[in-house]
């Protein structure tokens, strides 16, 4: 029988054979011209023989099978855990395996699906090195999974920050993204030593290794959807691009999150020429490549779409890459303060809920500002003030706010408190309207209604010279930027320190983004994003969200 993987191959953590031996033990089916081997978008990728034309079919064409029982989500792994229960019913051993696994789960108390699947691989992994060689061990449902682990720890993946802080605000946030694992991990290690003395937990899963299952879990994981028990199976079709189910479907379904092994060696490129799909009758995952893809050469790649919409701070936070493409790419700048442009720009932005930040999209040579759902424009307007006096009135705009009669009672100095502390510590003002701004002198009740008003032909206000302003303020912090230092020293990059890497890369794209930006020659009206170019989504739901404090009712 040939091997599956590309003579030559390395693949981080464990021998090709060994790889290939275990793909055949589970029954994951490769089709014949379709192997593992290296990929030119970096690392492992799955590579495709066409040398006879054959994927030329009128059909999708099916290369991969991975069976149900090799997905590890959320509900089978709890088959795993039970099966170990019934397994470890009479056991008589040091470390009882589903007794380990319980703790962790408890100690981690993962709150989501992703989460879960970390605890439970954290305590495969531990438990891989315990009881070795005893009968127990080699008899264990957790055999199957060594080959995979040895996948999982081995990803190439940004490496812990060894930075404190960045000058940047999105490497700042990566960076305290990375320090909360760290306070996790050492809560949770701690108390897992506790529990098990006999023990060296914290040598069995160093931090290093607990972060780096943390960022594979992160990157390789997969939504699959699954059609419920009441779904009407001959209904139910996927669509080929996003691999969920068209929302025009008369059908139920949910989606799990999932490790899908071999399928995560698919890497993404925006025009796929493949995409997953749910066998119904089995549950089984397959690959497909699509029957209109433009494929070339007698070898080439085989790739997946793992979002439709590439915004870069997005794939480096989940996925840990800049994603190599010709189609359009979602950047989102980060502003200076607007005091430095506006008067009282600030505190203007947070009461009028604008964030100083802007979407830039860019393609190839193309640049374009997104201005669709961001009006940041409108702190461009004198007319609009600061309200030094918004305290005095604080209590009866709250109260008109929130609906609240006039005979209710109110704590009255704690909710002045709370809109002080959020107008010092926090992006925007909640649980109150724009109190904190004036529009030619009078106080603004409805932020909407003026900004409608502003906008008619009729207002005097012209929409090109606020666009004008803003634009000219945008490129001008571009310039900055482009005149800023290296987020990370030379001599911090090194091959073994995945996160400068990443880092680097990412100031390397800024930077030659911002230039095309400042480079641009023409009409400053052509650097706003069409409207036949805009996606609903991109500035919705690929940009950061503001620091808030959420009020709720208790």
């Amino acid at each position: 029988m040939t091997s599956t993987i590309v003579p030559g191959t390395v693949i981080p953590g464990v021998a090709a054979a060994r790889l290939d031996e275990w793909i055949k033990d589970n029954g994951i089916v490769l089709h014949p011209r379709l192997h593992i081997g290296a990929s030119d978008l970096g690392g492992i990728g799955l590579v495709f023989d066409n040398a006879d034309g054959e994927v030329n079919a009128e059909d999708d064409f099916e290369v991969l099978r991975i069976p149900a029982k090799m997905g590890l989500d959320y509900m089978s792994l709890l088959e795993v855990m039970d099966a170990m229960k019934l397994r470890d019913g009479d056991v008589e051993a040091e470390i009882v395996e589903s007794q380990l696994v319980v703790e962790v789960l408890k100690l981690m108390s993962p709150k989501t699906e992703t989460e879960i699947i970390m605890a439970y691989i954290v305590a495969f992994e531990i438990l891989r090195q315990v009881n070795v060689n005893s009968d127990y061990w080699r008899d264990s449902p957790l055999r199957k999974f060594d080959v995979y682990l040895d996948v999982l720890t081995h990803t190439a993946t940004p490496s812990y920050p060894q930075i404190k802080s960045s000058p940047d605000p999105f490497i700042n946030k990566l960076i305290a993204s990375a320090n909360a694992v760290k306070l996790e991990y050492d809560s949770f290690i701690g108390e897992l030593a506790q529990e098990y003395k006999s023990l060296q937990v914290d040598k069995l899963m160093p931090f290093a290794k607990y972060y780096q299952i943390y960022q594979s879990i992160k990157s390789r994981s997969l939504e699959i959807p699954h059609a419920s028990i009441d779904t009407d199976f001959s209904k139910l079709s996927l669509d080929s691009d996003s691999s969920k189910p068209n929302e025009s479907d008369d059908t139920d379904f949910y989606i799990n999150v999932t490790l899908v092994p071999i399928l995560d060696f698919a890497n993404h490129r925006h025009n796929n020429n493949a995409y997953f799909d749910v066998d119904l009758e089995t549950s089984d995952v397959v690959l497909k490549l699509k029957n209109d893809a433009t494929i070339d050469p007698a070898k080439f790649e085989v790739t997946i779409s793992y979002s439709p919409h590439e915004s870069v701070q997005h794939f480096i936070q989940t996925y840990g890459f800049i994603p190599q493409s010709t189609d359009f790419q979602l950047f989102e700048l980060k502003l200076p303060p607007m005091d430095q442009v506006v008067k009282d720009g600030t505190l203007k932005s947070k009461w009028m809920r604008i964030l100083p930040q802007i979407q830039i999209v860019g393609r190839k040579d193309e640049v374009y500002l997104n201005f669709f759902d961001n009006n940041l424009p409108l702190l461009f307007i004198d007319d609009f003030n600061y309200n030094p006096n918004w305290s005095d009135d604080a209590i009866s705009d709250f109260r008109k706010y929130n609906d609240f009669a006039d005979d209710d009672e109110l704590d009255e100095v704690e909710i002045l408190n709370v809109l002080k502390h959020q107008e010092e510590c926090y992006d925007v003002i909640n649980g109150i309207g724009p109190s904190g701004i004036t529009f030619k002198g009078e106080k603004v009740d409805h932020l909407q209604s003026v900004i409608r008003a502003v906008a008619q032909d009729d207002s005097g206000y012209s929409f090109d010279d606020l666009i004008q302003r803003t634009i000219t303020f945008i490129r001008d912090h571009a310039k900055t930027q482009l005149a800023a230092p290296p987020l990370v020293d030379d001599d911090d990059n090194n091959d073994n320190d995945g996160f400068t890497q990443l880092v680097s890369q990412y100031q390397t794209y800024q930077k030659r983004l911002l230039q095309r930006l400042v480079d641009y020659a023409g009409s400053i009206d052509d650097l706003i994003l069409p409207e036949e170019l805009a996606h609903p989504d991109w500035e919705t739901n690929f940009r950061s969200l503001p620091r808030e404090l959420v009020l709720g009712d208790d």
